[in-house]
């Protein structure tokens, strides 16, 4: 694989990724693995929502963002709201890691919480500054599906996310197995989709699925 496709990511390349994840799998929410197959955004299934509708994964991301856009730095005291889902936009922040910790401790102040954080910062970092999808998660190559869990333990997410961008070549392929593995389908392609965003940028996005995405304007009041 060659180092990141996009030349420069840029927070809208992760937050629209982000976004167009979490819609592909809130339709299969705590379903299990193998019994249905996303193959594009569709509408309805667990949440009884349109096609192109994100969660609160998203929601939360997008409160990070706006809180930076309005204040200018990274300020823990008004943005109480989620922790590994949320946490990508740090990535294009000045932040430290005591500061994505902090982030992670509004809500979610465990070490387990509050580390995988910070490595996922560093991952994102590492795809902005040009680093490959699978160089960036090169131990769960070739690792098969059946060793991954998709469930709601930040680690779980935080492996499966990774294991989704190290398998795949685009795109498209890593949200759909992110989604693909069942569970917490919502989560686990919302935070892979970020990271696929930061790989393959905008542009690696299907446009149907952009299209077919709601809320763009709030989520782009939101960017910093």
């Amino acid at each position: 694989m060659p180092a990141s496709q996009h030349p420069s990511p840029t927070l809208r390349d992760c937050v629209y990724g982000q976004a167009v994840g979490d819609a592909l799998g809130v339709p299969y929410e705590f379903r299990a693995r193998g019994t249905f197959e996303c193959t594009g955004m569709a509408g309805h299934g667990s949440h009884n929502q349109p096609a192109g509708t994100w969660s609160d994964d998203t929601s939360m991301a997008l409160a990070t963002c706006d809180s930076i856009r309005a204040t200018g730095r990274v300020d823990v005291r008004d943005n109480g709201n989620g922790s590994l889902m949320r946490i990508l936009p740090l990535a294009f922040a000045d932040a430290t890691g005591d500061e994505v910790r902090a982030v992670s401790a509004i809500t979610h102040a465990h070490a387990i919480s509050c580390e995988a954080c910070v490595r996922m910062v560093r991952v994102a970092r590492r795809l902005i500054a040009g680093e490959g999808p699978r160089d960036v998660a090169a131990s769960l190559v070739d690792v098969p599906a059946s060793q991954i869990r998709s469930g709601g333990f930040v680690l779980d997410t935080e492996r499966a996310a990774l294991w989704c961008l190290a398998n795949t070549s685009s795109y498209a392929e890593c949200v759909l197995a992110a989604v693909n593995l069942g569970d917490d389908t919502d989560t686990t392609a919302a935070v892979a989709g970020g990271l696929a965003g930061i790989a393959y940028g905008m542009e690696g996005i299907p446009g149907e699925w952009l299209d077919a995405l709601l809320g763009k304007a709030t989520i782009d009041a939101c960017l910093f």
